[in-house]
């Protein structure tokens, strides 16, 4: 099924909002450590009205009361039974149960008290992490990766393709509930690089760097229930798949990307410097921004953004593309904005969010992120979101 859109269904009264103040604000600059955040990655509500977050700064899963009363944390850092070496990423999964995915493939699964219950490792050989892990309702866990490649086939793809432009390709696979393979699900073009043959600073040694082009498409997935959707940014195309990799619906949204500009590189650019000046490797780091000033770019910017969201009512949230925000980089000020569709696929408007707010967790009637202040601060942040009826 192949749904396309050409207009919005909001009108300007109609259009959903977001509340000018926070509901809940979580976090402090000065004070108690269990309202400190550092390195927090997510924040979402439980169906209780509970809010947990995943502190990575502590390998702490926090939570606290609907007011943003702190009650118990669970987690730590260690190698025992529900605890850790790293947090990639916490996310709800089957009602209140909280599944936490490790860097080097293992997840731990914690109940609706927040009490360890299981862990499992994933069977992981890809030569890096997966861009994207999910646990579906089924049990499945969804991994996005690399391709599996034999360290042969590694050294002579590498050989043949010592320098120019290419685009990768991640697998889409399905793993058991114990964390082995089952199939692999599908196969979508992913990011593109530059390999280059530069001397690094100091060094003298000239050797193969890979570079990223200038405002490529990248993928973009989010899981729900027993169904997830994948978009590669190309055009305005967003698929949906269920669990065995079957497509279920097509969404599309009539709208052509912008060519890509000299300026738009040249900002991004000096956006580079500005964050590498005062580092204690901005010598190095500043070699890599002059090459980049000669690294390829895209013909046209992605036609979306690569962040994704489903809401409990499994309405899809795609993120606009915004240039500055292009690499995964955050923007001070900027407020994001998403093309909202219901769970058919009709494109209903866009809905605007508050300046330097990333959102994590979307519900009924509230959206639930991270924010951070002018001194680089976090919190956990709660919005009403207002919703006002409209007619097809």
């Amino acid at each position: 099924m192949i749904v396309e859109n050409t207009g919005a269904l909001w009108s300007d009264a109609s259009a959903w909002r977001v509340s000018s103040e926070p509901m809940v604000t979580i976090g402090v600059l000065d004070g108690e450590s269990e309202y400190q955040l550092f390195r927090a990655s997510s924040a979402f509500a439980l169906s209780d009205g509970r809010i947990v977050v995943a502190n990575n700064g502590t390998f702490e899963l926090r939570y606290y009361d609907p007011t943003g009363g702190f009650l118990f944390s669970s987690g730590g850092r260690g190698g025992g039974p529900g605890e850790f070496q790293s947090m990639e990423w916490a996310r709800p999964t089957n009602g209140d149960s909280i599944v936490v995915f490790e860097r080097d493939g293992s997840i731990s699964l914690f109940d609706e008290r927040g009490d360890f219950v299981d862990a499992v490792r994933l069977e992981l050989n890809a030569k890096v992490g997966p861009t994207y892990v999910a646990r579906l309702t089924s049990g499945t866990y969804l991994v996005l990766r690399d391709p599996e490649v034999s360290p042969e086939a590694f050294a002579k793809a590498y050989m043949e393709r010592l320098t120019g432009t290419m685009r990768e390709t991640i697998d889409a696979v399905a793993h058991n509930i114990d964390g082995s393979i089952r199939t692999t699900l599908g196969t979508f073009p992913g990011s593109s690089f530059d390999t280059q043959l530069r001397k690094a600073p100091g060094k003298g040694v000239q050797g193969p760097v890979r570079l990223p082009v200038w405002f490529a498409p990248n993928i973009g997935a989010v899981a729900f229930a027993d169904s997830f959707y994948v978009g590669t940014g190309d055009t305005y195309e967003v698929t949906l798949y269920d669990a065995e990799g079957r497509i279920r619906r097509i969404v599309r949204r009539d709208r052509d990307p912008d060519e890509v500009t000299q300026a738009a590189i040249d900002e991004k650019i000096e956006q580079a410097r500005a964050l590498i000046a005062e580092g204690p490797k901005a010598t190095y780091f500043e070699s890599q921004v002059i090459w980049l000033s000669e690294t390829p770019a895209a013909e046209h910017f992605p036609a979306y953004g690569n962040r994704f969201r489903v809401d409990a009512d499994h309405n899809l949230w795609v993120e606009q593309f915004t240039p500055e925000r292009w690499n995964g980089d955050r923007i001070p000020d900027l407020g994001l904005r998403y093309d909202v569709f219901d769970a058919s696929g009709r494109f209903l408007g866009v809905v605007h969010l508050p300046p330097n707010f990333e959102p994590t967790d979307i519900g009924t009637d509230y959206i639930l992120g991270l924010w951070e202040d002018e001194f680089d601060v976090q919190y956990a942040v709660k919005y009403l979101l207002i919703k006002s009826e409209f007619t097809d």
